[in-house]
């Protein structure tokens, strides 16, 4: 049996490097398992979320009238929210406000018909921007549309 030899200290510093790399490389793939776990975590929830919201949808249209005609829906990262053409006169009632935000919330309190109004005002509550959403998609149901051409 020959003796082993001893490790001149360049090769012992290759050694060390390697290890290091191996090392990192070994964290790296646990870092990218644990990205890859939580995508398609999302990616599943996404999926079963947007069938839910067809499913409230397709409920909705039955009940209320066409999407995009009788109701708007507005996606937010808390939830679907859905609202409706209301009376008139909750339309002229906004329209003759000072259209502050507190009337616009009134607009959307009167015209949301998903989710119930508890779980809205939780969903605003923590969004209020998501009320000039739906401000804007009501606009639309009274028949205001904006013209992308204007100015041409």
């Amino acid at each position: 049996m020959e003796a082993k030899q001893d490790k001149t200290p360049e090769e012992l510093e290759i050694e060390k490097y390697a290890k290091q790399a191996e090392d990192a490389r070994e964290r790296l793939a646990k870092v990218e398992t644990k990205r890859l776990l939580r995508d398609k975590r999302r990616e599943a929830e996404e999926a079963v979320r947007e069938a839910e919201e067809a499913e409230v949808l397709e409920q909705l249209e039955t009940e209320h009238g066409e999407l995009g005609r009788e109701i708007m829906a507005v996606r937010t990262p808390d939830g679907l929210i859905v609202v409706k053409r209301s009376p008139g006169v909750v339309w002229h009632r906004y329209e003759n406000s000072k259209m502050k935000p507190s009337d616009r919330e009134q607009l959307c309190l009167a015209s949301v018909v998903y989710p119930d109004i508890a779980q809205y005002k939780k969903m605003v509550q923590g969004r209020p921007a998501v009320i000039l959403l739906l401000t804007e998609k009501l606009q639309e149901l009274y028949g205001f549309k904006r013209n992308e051409d204007a100015g041409k």
